[in-house]
Formats: structure tokens, sequence, C-alpha cells
């Protein structure tokens, strides 16, 4: 039978205005992996506006996070390594000229079993978001060596923030800490690569922390956690830490006073990670709450910037490596997706 003019109207009416509506249902989705050179994640990257974050939580399906790839640009990544000294292994850096800048720098340290290298996957999603990115190569394995005493344990971590003798069980100088090494690499990285503003991250022979995100995965989130309560740092980030301490008891130094207040810290586990129970402990020495109060980044609901604990129970061979290096993370598309939901959170340049 031949259609009317009036249905055929509302009829036309009604894709038109299904067509206006569908893009308005449709969320960003989570990026992949990039490859080196001039490194570029193959969708639509990290957007720079926290309303966006918060839309995303509406979202209820998996579906729905991965509908739309190809929204808009994907910021392009400058991924490199440089020597810090002739007998270390070398950093590695990253910066995106094409994300808007957050002015801030992240510098994220290695756990003692891995190098620089192994994080590039992280460190490309990190400056993806607006930042500089650091990885030195901070290998002393000061657990091992203090063998669960926290005195040593606490001495230990600020002679290797600072190369001050403080104990005998290392031995790290001032030529060969933490603050030196990134003093130097950023002069190398302000000398060789003048527009990318490396040299605004210190003064002198000192970092300027209070622009710096520090951060770290295993011994090195031990690290991280030391140097943010005895400075105070812009940010931090603990992935899989921290973990110094004995069984599932902490060591007192993660109960001190914190210089970096309390609303700066974030944290993120694997729930099956070997060292789980002294993690979470740690985070409730540290003031961030208990396991209860953590968010698992499993669902379809992206959990806000302003959560603080963050967890994941994803299926994966090594738990402790899968959140954070290179050849651990997860193959199933949805839990890597999962995944850089955490980091989205860890490193939101708010």
């Amino acid at each position: 039978m031949r259609m009317r003019r009036p249905d055929r109207t509302r009829w036309l009416l009604l894709l038109l205005a299904s067509a206006l509506l569908l893009p308005g249902c449709l969320v960003n989705p989570v990026p992949t992996p990039g490859t080196s050179g001039s490194l570029a994640e193959s969708d639509s990257g990290f957007t720079n506006n926290a309303q966006d974050v918060a839309s995303a939580a509406d979202a209820t399906t998996a579906d729905s996070k991965n509908a739309d790839a190809t929204d808009s640009a994907v910021p392009g990544v400058n991924l490199g390594t440089l020597a810090e000294s002739a007998t270390s292994t070398a950093a590695v850096f990253a910066f995106s000229p094409d994300a808007p800048s957050s002015g801030k720098l992240v510098v994220f340290l290695p756990d003692s079993a891995q190098q620089p290298s192994d994080y590039m996957t992280l460190a490309v999603a990190i400056a993806q978001q607006g930042h500089r990115v650091l990885v030195p190569s901070v290998t002393v394995a000061a657990q091992t060596a203090c063998a669960g005493d926290g005195t040593c344990l606490d001495l230990a971590r600020q002679e290797i923030l600072d190369g001050q003798d403080r104990t005998s069980k290392i031995t790290v100088t001032t030529a060969d800490c933490l603050q030196t090494r990134l003093v130097k690499t950023l002069t190398s990285l302000d000398k060789d690569r003048p527009g990318e503003n490396w040299g605004k991250f210190y003064a002198g022979s000192s970092p300027i922390w209070s622009d710096i995100l520090i951060a770290g995965h295993g011994e090195g989130a031990s690290e991280a956690a030391s140097v943010a309560l005895h400075l105070k740092v812009w940010r931090v980030a603990l992935l899989a830490g921290p973990t110094d301490g004995v069984g599932a008891t902490p060591s007192n130094w993660l109960s001190g006073t914190s210089k970096t207040p309390t609303s700066a810290w974030r944290a993120f586990a694997h729930t099956k990670d070997a060292t789980w129970a002294i993690i979470v402990a740690s985070w409730t020495a540290l003031g961030l709450g208990s396991s209860a109060a953590a968010v698992s980044v499993d669902g379809n609901q992206q959990p806000g910037i302003s959560v603080q604990l963050l967890t994941t129970a994803m299926n994966v061979p090594d738990p402790r490596a899968a959140i954070a290096v290179d050849g651990q993370m997860p193959t199933d598309v949805v839990a890597e997706q999962h995944l850089r939901l955490a980091w989205k959170v860890l490193f939101w340049p708010y």
C-alpha cells in the first residue's frame, strides 16, 4: 500500500531525531598501548575535563564504553631513554606535545626487580594526560638489605632519596641518590630538548617537589611513599605497594606524619598480589583508609577522580606485575580497559 505523505514525514523526522540523539549516548573508550617512536595510542586518549570523567560513570555497559573510538585526536608522545651515568640503566622519559599540559612532572620509581624500560606503556599513558614523565633507575633493594627491620628501612629510604649516610646496610652516595639523578636527567633533557621545558622542575641541585607527582610500583611504591612523607609533593600514586614490613605488618615509618596532604594520595593494587595483606595494612597506616574503602575497577562504572584506593582482581599470571609492567598486562580487551581506568584516576591532572 502506498505510504501517505503525513506518515512518511513522521517516519523521516523519527529517523533524523534518532541520528541526532545517538552520539550523546556514547562514552570515550579506554586507551590501548602505543608503539615506540612518536607514540600515539589507538583510541581517543584521555580527556582533560573532569565533567567528562563524571559523565562516564553513567555508562551501564561495556559496549557503551567501546562505542566511539574515533571522536577526538589522540595525543602523540615523544618517548625515549637517557643514560643517567656510565654504569646505571637508562632512564625513560615521555612527553606529549599534543596533550594540554598539566605543568607537572611524574617521577615513577620501578620495582626492585624491574628496569625503567619495563614501564613504557604506562609512561605513554601518563604523558597523554599532559604530564612530563621520568622513570629513573633506582634499583637499591632496601627490603633485602634491611631484612624487615623497620628502622633500617626508614633510614635506607631516606638515604636513597638524598644520599646522606644513615645506615650501613646500604650504600648510596650523594652523586647517585634519587635527587641528584633527577636533576642531572632534567638538566640533560632541558639542554637537548629545550622546547619541552624540562628545566622548570628543578632549581640548583634540588627538584621542585611541589610540581612533582611521585609514583612507584612494588618496592618503588615504598620509596615513593617515603618521599611523600618527608617532602611535600604535588601528588602521590602507589601501585602494588607500599610493601615495607614483615608479613602483614607494615614498618612503623609508614605511620609517620606526612608532609604531603592525605587528599593528594592515590593507590592501586591487585587483590591476588602475594603481598596484598601488607599493601592494605600499609594503606591504613598511611591514613588512606582500609581495603573496605577501595573501589574495584573491574565493573562497568568508572571510578570518580576523587577515589583514593583502587583494586582489581583480573585474571593474570602475575598480579603484581600486571598492573604496570610491559608484557605482563592483561591481553583481554575488557580487563585492559579496566586497568587503564585505574591509571586514569591515579594520574588525573586535577
